[in-house]
């Protein structure tokens, strides 16, 4: 007996749902290492400017 197609509509629609949220979990990850990265240049370059004076 086949199934009814609603019983199989959820599932499509949370793997769909699941790799938006996946997008947007590896964009704010890009996101969260270039600010960390940038912070971390940004502090080092105002530690070598207080050397410098």
């Amino acid at each position: 007996m086949k199934r009814p197609s609603l019983f199989d509509e959820p599932e499509v629609s949370s793997k769909r749902e699941y790799g938006r949220v996946e997008t947007r979990l590896k964009s704010a990850l890009k996101t969260a290492v270039f600010s960390s990265q940038f912070s971390a240049n940004l502090s080092a370059n105002s530690s070598a400017v207080k050397r410098e004076t």
